[in-house]
């Protein structure tokens, strides 16, 4: 990033790289308050919002904090998205994104990094036409996308050794049961309407999964081709590996696995 304005506060930007993990923002500074610049000049907006980078795709992406960290769906569509492999509308209706309309502020803010920036993101920001995502919502997107990705153009035999201790996969726990699983905080849950019987003894182990862990359960449901419906919102219960399976009957063995099934229907021609 540079600037032709003694003082700009562009140099006072962390430009944060994307890590495999839950994204830090590290020590993001304020924009200076006392420091005036021909860009804010032409932009009035309140100095006392922060705005910093995030590095996707080889690309610099600005992102705003107001009352959260947010960033333009329009600048991630040219600048990042593009460059994602795309799917089948099966794989974009297993997730759903939040989305809203900028404010004032917000397109401001925008507006002022642009044009900072000689317009490399485009046409100028306008108030009512401008949709924002949380930063964070951008991230579990763009690593959901990512590992679709990875799945569908790397298949390898050996896929269960390369993802399920770190993202998601399959149990065997008979010869012909293999139930899945995500990943949490370096735990393996699994979804309890799998098995039958009552667990509610497990009482505060049963929780809900979260939305993006619903997306990555519906993934795993589609490629082992079970036939379940679930609406947009629809979450499940899930619990502990280690807590369920002593529970479940004719479990004698457990051992990581992937199926190796036809994921043509993960790509945008189904072909």
């Amino acid at each position: 990033m540079s600037s032709n304005t003694e003082g700009n506060n562009l140099e006072q930007i962390l430009i944060l790289e994307m890590v495999s993990n839950e994204p830090s923002l590290g020590n993001v500074r304020d924009l200076p308050a006392g420091t005036t610049t021909q860009v804010q000049e032409q932009v009035l907006t309140p100095l006392i919002y922060t705005y910093g980078w995030i590095n996707v795709e080889s690309y610099n992406i600005p992102y705003i904090i107001v009352d959260d960290i947010y960033v333009s769906v329009r600048i991630l569509n040219d600048k990042v998205l593009s460059r994602v492999k795309g799917f089948s509308f099966e794989v974009y209706n297993l997730f759903y994104l939040q989305c809203s309309i900028m404010s004032k502020v917000e397109v401001d803010l925008f507006n002022m990094i642009n044009i900072a920036h000689g317009e490399s993101f485009g046409s100028s920001f306008l108030e009512g036409c401008e949709y924002k995502m949380q930063l964070f919502e951008f991230f579990r997107m763009y690593y959901f996308l990512k590992f679709c990705e990875y799945i569908l153009y790397n298949p390898i035999k050996q896929m269960h050794k390369e993802l399920s201790k770190k993202i998601c996969g399959f149990l065997q726990i008979t010869a012909k049961y293999h139930v899945p699983f995500i990943v949490r905080d370096n735990e393996s849950y699994t979804p309890l309407f799998y098995f039958e019987g009552d667990f509610s003894f497990l009482g505060d182990k049963i929780i809900v999964c979260t939305n993006w862990e619903m997306a990555y359960f519906k993934l795993l449901f589609k490629l082992q081709k079970l036939k379940i419906e679930f609406g947009k919102y629809d979450l499940c219960q899930m619990v502990k590996v280690d807590d369920l399976l002593p529970f479940v009957e004719g479990v004698v063995d457990t051992k990581l696995t992937w199926p190796l099934s036809d994921m043509r229907w993960m790509k945008p021609d189904n072909n």
